[in-house]
């Protein structure tokens, strides 16, 4: 495996590239899938726990991966749209090096957790837009996933910090002040952007998640539901936020250690095989 860390522009976000190698014990020249992974963290930061665990997941099923450390609030406030163009400028990074790296650009999945699922599907359907093309200077064509798998995501911005002072600091870090949030909070509330251009996606949460509200994965569901995109979804009864694995290897505590959740890896790669994503 070759690990490179690459920086995007500028701005110093870091992405960390895991490329399987062209050995000539496999298949010579095959192109293979990627993953995208956005880890969460409540864009203060990006989780360890839900980056290079989760990329050496996907690696050992035969992906290329990717950890995109997007930029969070501690560097830039107000912060949208920077993390949706660092996302965007990613995509294009594996467009542009698909031949040197062996990518099937077909096959590109981005993988998002908590925030990071909030980014994830916000980019699952605003990835085409006109002002994403003007601010990267890039073709629509050129930044588009082939599949979403977001889990335990933040759909909407209401739903993710509980508390009406830790709401009304976050929107102001996120958002800004100069025009109104309420216009704000409705453009990055992903389940309000559904459309023809978002592509299938695999999601999952658990029922009493106490930090995001399992009501952000049925919002998106539902909007899935109702533009006929594919989606196959998985609501596990018990279990805290932030589990990621679900096992020994993510785990922080014993709560993190949930027999049941660990297996959304299994049924994803399934999913990703059922759907020509493998």
């Amino acid at each position: 495996m070759r690990t490179l860390k690459m920086a995007l522009d500028n701005n110093h976000k870091i992405l960390t590239c895991y490329l399987l190698e062209n050995s000539n014990e496999f298949k010579v020249n095959e192109r293979r899938p990627a993953v995208i992974i956005c880890p969460g963290g409540g864009y203060d930061f990006t989780s360890d726990r839900e980056a290079e665990p989760i990329a050496m997941r996907f690696a050992a099923e035969g992906y290329h991966t990717f950890v995109l450390r997007y930029t969070c609030i501690s560097d830039k406030t107000p912060l949208f749209p920077q993390p949706l163009i660092e996302l965007a400028k990613t995509v294009h990074l594996l467009y542009k090096n698909a031949d040197d790296w062996l990518i099937d650009k077909e096959k590109i999945t981005l993988c998002g957790f908590s925030a990071g699922g909030h980014l994830v599907a916000t980019y699952g359907t605003k990835w085409h837009e006109d002002w994403l093309s003007e601010k990267v200077s890039l073709p629509s064509e050129e930044r588009k996933p082939s599949a979403l798998l977001l889990c335990y995501p933040v759909i909407n911005l209401t739903s993710g910090w509980p508390g009406d002072e830790i709401k009304n600091k976050k929107y102001s870090q996120l958002l800004g002040e100069e025009i109104k949030l309420e216009q704000k909070l409705e453009e990055f509330d992903a389940s309000k952007h559904v459309s023809v251009h978002t592509p299938p996606t695999f999601i999952w949460h658990t029922s009493n998640d106490r930090v995001v509200p399992v009501s952000n994965s049925l919002q998106f569901i539902s909007s899935l539901d109702k533009s006929h995109i594919p989606f196959e979804s998985h609501i596990f009864e018990n279990g805290v936020h932030g589990l990621s694995l679900a096992n020994e290897v993510t785990a922080r505590d014993d709560r993190h250690i949930n027999d049941a959740v660990k297996e959304w890896i299994p049924l994803a790669l399934t999913w990703l095989k059922q759907m020509r994503l493998n």
